[in-house]
């Protein structure tokens, strides 16, 4: 997995979603980085006890976003660490592109699966 910065990860996921064109799976995930996740991200080799303080009132968040592919010579991953007083800006940023780059995406028609539910029920009385 390829750590990047802010500007470069926004870049990253411009490209992938392009590059998809709505034409495959684009997986995203976020969550709170603690501390030991965090020291794990930056140093997976080396596991050093560092104490850190657990009164820490906010926490940076970790973004990632992959292709999915099964095959590993295909297979795209990219993360980046977004600090919370960063976050405003990045989430304003993320979701424009996001927006952006999601043109496959179609309306589910809710319509027919009414109809659908309908004529079961009607099959089963």
């Amino acid at each position: 997995m390829t750590l990047l910065e802010n500007d470069q990860f926004l870049r990253s996921v411009s490209d992938l979603l392009v590059k998809t064109n709505g034409d495959s799976s684009v997986y995203l995930t976020q969550k709170r980085l603690s501390p030991e996740t965090k020291q794990e991200v930056e140093t997976p080799l080396l596991m050093i006890n560092v104490q850190q303080p657990t009164s820490e009132s906010t926490y940076p968040i970790i973004i990632r976003i992959t292709n999915g592919s099964k095959d590993k010579a295909t297979k795209v991953k990219y993360s980046t660490v977004v600090e919370a007083n960063k976050l405003d800006e990045f989430w304003e940023n993320y979701t424009n592109a996001l927006k952006n780059g999601m043109i496959g995406l179609k309306k589910k028609d809710k319509k027919k699966k009414n109809k659908n539910k309908n004529k079961k029920k009607i099959l089963k009385n």
